[in-house]
């Protein structure tokens, strides 16, 4: 079926109006969402500090509560910023870990190729000798065609260079690991000796009180 020029044309307007189109609601829209007022910001800020309070109020400690130290050691291991930062330096650690594995494995190629005509193919044969048509119309391929080509390919260096870089990842892991451990053994550490140097003053404090109401 042979189309003509004004039809080509005219389906060819139609096309660029319906994406123009398509384009101006995405961009309306758009616009629309974008266009907020400024009471509407105050107005989220407000709620977002009225949930900020409310959950600095939840961690605000009892007045007469006496703590023990471990407790003291389990408050610090979980609210430390430092330990925070180890944890997420070992997570990164891991993910690295995991890409340089996944770098072992052998690159799938995926190729696709597809041919469409409208006629219908066809050839005949001719004898060299007579001249004559030997063979009747045939065809030796089909109107379409579709390829799909598949390739898995491994390469001895670029797996050798993957193995030794997941070997050198395990490592930075185990080392992000004993980061972490030193650096809560280092909060640990101090969370003893304030505790204790509190608690040797408390006690100095309530000795000197008995000592002055005794006097």
């Amino acid at each position: 079926m042979i189309r003509s020029r004004d039809n080509i044309r005219k389906d060819n307007v139609l096309y660029g109006s319906s994406v123009a189109l398509m384009v101006g609601a995405v961009l309306a829209s758009g616009l629309l969402q974008g266009c907020r007022s400024a009471d509407h910001f105050r107005r989220i800020r407000v709620k977002n500090a009225d949930r900020h309070f409310a959950e600095i109020n939840k961690r605000v400690l009892q007045t007469h509560k006496v703590f023990t130290l471990p407790e003291c050691i389990k408050s610090a291991l979980a609210n430390n910023l430092d330990i925070k930062a180890e944890e997420l330096r070992e997570a990164v650690r891991k993910e690295m870990a995991t890409a340089a594995v996944l770098g072992m494995l052998p690159d799938l190629n995926v190729t696709y190729k597809g041919t469409s005509r409208l006629n219908e193919p066809g050839s005949s044969s001719q004898s060299l000798a007579t001249g004559i048509q030997s063979l009747t119309d045939s065809k030796s391929t089909e109107k379409r065609v579709h390829e799909v080509k598949l390739e898995l390919v491994l390469g001895v260096l670029d797996f050798g260079l993957a193995y030794f870089d997941a070997v050198q990842a395990d490592d930075r892991v185990a080392l992000a690991a004993q980061q972490k451990r030193r650096a809560a053994q280092n909060l640990v550490l101090d969370v003893v000796r304030s505790y204790f140097r509190v608690a040797s003053t408390q006690h100095a404090m309530k000795a000197t009180q008995d000592m002055i109401s005794i006097e």
